[in-house]
């Protein structure tokens, strides 16, 4: 029995090894050139990256290790008043994301979730803050420095609230998943954040402050504003002439009599 549990232990302590989660780059992408994917917002999306349309190997950054991933939460919080002027409520229409490269450990798919948050303007990014005003879990295919859309819905009032969108990538490590998603340094007027506990960041933390400063996240957040519905006005019955003609004789019937 003490054999077996030693052996149990030697093997646990083995995986434990074996899966020892550091940040890092995606070291296949290093060298590679930088992608324009075309991708134009429109009118009624909001951004932070100066560039939302490029994608650029080895920028990003992800918890794991030799390139399979532990748990991943990477973010960004939308100050949406303030930067971006909204006023008054919008409805989230869906969220466009770039990835550097998706490689599945089997099969082409793996697992990702997109949430949406609302936060009080004035709150820490904690986790604890936020409350969830829409979710997506869903499969992305295997790919390579691409912007894919994912339809993911929630309505928000920027004149209280930031919107936090998170992108999370389950635990790969069984299953051998790659992920990295799509980045560039162009610039950007907020941080992107990210939170991995196997790596010893439990909250959302911005990733210049771990050391990856390029780790900018390409996302654009596509809206449409809640506008206010103003019922038809009931139509006013209008008089004909012969309607005109027969009030008139109407009248000065009664009046005639009256004065009578």
């Amino acid at each position: 029995m003490k054999k077996k549990i030693a052996l149990l232990a030697t093997l646990t302590l083995a995986s434990n090894m074996a899966f020892a989660a550091s940040f890092s780059i995606d070291s296949n992408s290093v060298g590679l050139n930088s992608v324009n994917t075309g991708y134009s917002p429109s009118a009624s999306s909001y951004t932070q990256n100066t560039d939302p349309a490029t994608v650029t190997p080895a920028t990003s950054v992800q918890c794991g290790s030799g390139g399979v991933h532990a748990d991943n939460s990477y973010m960004r919080r939308f100050d949406l008043d303030g930067d971006h002027g909204v006023t008054g409520s919008i409805n989230i229409d869906s969220v466009d994301i770039g990835i550097e490269s998706a490689v599945a450990g089997a099969g082409g798919m793996q697992p990702v979730t997109i949430n949406l948050y609302s936060i009080p303007n004035a709150d820490a990014l904690l986790f604890a803050n936020l409350t969830s005003i829409g979710t997506l879990s869903t499969n992305v295919a295997d790919a390579v420095t691409v912007i894919q859309n994912f339809v993911v819905t929630g309505a928000i009032n920027g004149s209280t609230d930031d919107l936090v969108v998170e992108l999370f990538t389950p635990d790969g490590s069984g299953s051998g998943h790659s992920f990295f998603f799509g980045a560039n340094n162009a610039g950007q007027i907020a941080p992107t954040f990210i939170a991995a506990a196997a790596c010893g960041i439990a909250e959302p933390t911005d990733t210049a402050a771990i050391g990856f400063p390029d780790a900018q996240i390409v996302m654009t957040v596509n809206a449409s504003t809640n506008a206010q519905v103003i019922p038809p006005a009931t139509p006013v019955p209008s008089l004909t002439w012969l309607g005109l003609a027969l009030m008139v004789l109407t009248l000065g019937f009664f009046g005639r009599r009256f004065v009578k």
